[in-house]
């Protein structure tokens, strides 16, 4: 995303009862997300951020940006410059209305960076936000984003993504699944207009005292593996779900001709999965066996022998559970494949 001059950017919006919006150097955007929002940081990479000035008075700021997932544009059928996110709003006490100060800045957005076609934002519902500033700003709901996977480290919640080495270190440490957020979506291309409509959630959000997330999950039995908020079994059906049917998700030759079912040859990637999104944790390890003409991969727990086959349904006959050798992955780390699902899914 490009922005221009701030000279040129202060003639799009004059000013109006007071209020300004225009560009802001990074030191006042950090200031504001700093004491004004939450989250107390910055998003990474490139950004756009807009001062909100009322009286000559700094009283806020509305970021921009490629958002958490570099994987988001491509589910919109969009390339990586054609989408944004609205990734901070941060104000002070402050007169005017939010919602009115999200619509110029969207003006601004729209007339700045021509190649931007779709926006994103998120209400999080843990910090009993609901988007009603989205709503009142003409943005389509479009349901939840994703449920996200935290560990509980150094006193507080932290994402899967920024705290995985953190909690390998540690060993055994509580974890949570967090309630998806709020997703809202602002139209700037009206060729994708019926695409967002298809994708329209009713009714609307409403503000809540309830908190978003799972209850936190302690360690359970004395053992070193805390119990989980979300069952390994739902945490499998929802790979599953996100994996069936993808042939982008394939190797070359990995179905074999004839095959029909919507997971086949993705047993590799589907066990990866799982395996970083819990079952390690859980004892779990990965094991491979020639069955049907080709090597099929799941999950055996270490102690109980107790299978996580999450594709067999693809075969005809069940590979039978007293065959398998134990082994590895080909990557210590989640391969580009597998990276790709955890992404989407929010829970690395």
């Amino acid at each position: 995303m490009a922005t221009q001059p701030e000279e040129t950017q202060r003639e799009l919006i004059p000013p109006a009862e007071g209020l300004l919006v225009a560009p802001a150097p990074y030191r006042l955007a950090k200031k504001a997300v700093t004491r004004w929002h939450y989250s107390r940081s910055l998003p990474t990479g490139k950004l756009v951020s807009l001062g909100v000035w009322e009286d000559a008075r700094f009283v806020g700021i509305v970021i921009f940006s490629r958002g958490a997932s570099p994987w988001v544009p491509y589910r919109w059928g969009l390339k990586k410059h054609e989408l944004c996110e609205l990734t901070r709003i941060a104000m002070r006490d402050h007169k005017v209305a939010v919602s009115r100060v999200v619509s110029i800045s969207l003006r601004i957005l729209k007339k700045t960076n021509p190649g931007v076609r779709l926006v994103l934002s998120f209400a999080d519902p843990e910090q009993d936000h609901h988007g009603g500033i989205y709503q009142a700003s003409n943005f389509v709901y479009t349901g939840e984003s994703n449920p996200v996977m935290e560990n509980f480290i150094d006193g507080r919640w932290q994402h899967v993504r920024s705290s995985h080495w953190k909690a390998k270190a540690k060993g055994g440490v509580p974890t949570r699944i967090r309630r998806g957020k709020h997703r809202y979506v602002y139209v700037f291309d009206p060729s994708l207009r019926p695409l967002v409509e298809e994708k329209r959630v009713e009714p609307l959000p409403k503000r809540t005292k309830q908190s978003g997330v799972a209850p936190p999950v302690q360690g359970g039995g004395g053992g070193s593996i805390p119990t989980r908020a979300l069952p390994l079994d739902e945490v499998v059906s929802r790979v599953c779900e996100q994996v069936s049917g993808r042939d982008e998700l394939l190797k070359p030759g990995a179905r074999l001709p004839g095959q029909t079912h919507p997971l086949s040859g993705h047993c590799y990637v589907v066990a990866e999965v799982v395996y970083h999104l819990g079952a390690r944790e859980a004892g779990y390890r990965p094991e491979h066996l020639r069955w049907e003409g080709g090597v099929h991969w799941r999950l055996r727990h270490a102690a109980s022998g107790e299978l996580i086959d999450p594709t067999a349904p693809q075969f005809e006959n069940a590979p039978p559970p007293e065959i398998g050798r134990g082994g590895a992955f080909l990557t210590r780390k989640p391969s580009r494949r597998a990276l790709v699902v955890i992404e989407e899914l929010g829970g690395l």
